[in-house]
């Protein structure tokens, strides 16, 4: 189990809470304590992206482990809110929490069926010749005007959209096919990113989705049916 937690918690954490949740899930689901290790990720605004990505390639290392990773951010202390509040009137005080249940490609799971896959690609010139060497409907999906990649920047600044259409518009992705997220997520911004990706997962079923930082500019977060990647290899053998 991966907890990521605002940075702000990390010296308010105890390890009492760690054992109570280990004891719980022990309790109700008859886990052998022996069989789950907790990892508590705290997060700002410098090393969200980053923390995703290296949990994502943890995760697709370990053929023999299930991850679940729970996000949670919560702004609702009094304290807190009257310091951000003195800094910033037009402060949004966030509470949000998201979960999601991540295996390696390798690993098979009964009762269990896959949605998506998820892959964190880099150093990426041309996003569109990838994804269609992946997928030859994703040049389908370039000329429809459903959203299908959500953007994880501020769209009141003007610089996004610009490097928007200088990073991607040259590729066929176009203002029309996104979704901005950020004004959504409060003023939690060391986690509008980890959420973001996260939220992605609940986009299109049946098209490649992608989540994407205009401060990453050759590097993506790609999901896709687990459905369409069976196709793809049968058409292949």
């Amino acid at each position: 189990m991966i907890k990521p937690l605002p940075a702000t918690l990390i010296h308010l954490w105890p390890d009492e809470t760690q054992q109570k949740l280990i004891e719980q899930l022990e309790q109700q689901y008859e886990i052998v304590q022996s069989q789950i290790h907790v990892e508590f990720h705290y997060v700002d605004h410098n090393n969200a992206y980053s923390l995703w990505m290296n949990l994502l390639n943890d995760i697709q290392q370990q053929n023999e482990l299930v991850s679940l990773v729970i996000a949670v951010q919560s702004e609702i202390d009094q304290e807190w809110l009257e310091q951000q509040l003195w800094q910033s009137e037009q402060y949004l005080p966030g509470e949000y929490a998201a979960s999601i249940c991540l295996s390696s490609l390798q690993l098979s799971i009964e009762d269990l069926t896959e949605i998506k896959t998820i892959k964190f690609v880099k150093h990426v010139k041309n996003i569109s010749e990838y994804l269609k060497k992946k997928s030859p409907n994703f040049a389908d999906q370039l000329q429809q005007e459903a959203a299908f990649i959500l953007f994880l920047d501020d769209p009141l600044q003007i610089s996004t959209a610009k490097k928007v259409q200088q990073y991607l518009g040259k590729f066929g992705i176009e203002l029309h096919h996104g979704l901005y997220c950020y004004a959504y997520l409060g003023g939690a911004t060391e986690m509008k990113a980890l959420f973001g990706t996260l939220l992605c997962m609940q986009m299109n079923e049946d098209v490649i989705t992608l989540a994407y930082s205009v401060q990453h500019p050759q590097t993506f977060f790609v999901y896709q049916p687990v459905s369409m990647v069976e196709e793809l290899e049968q058409n292949a053998a």
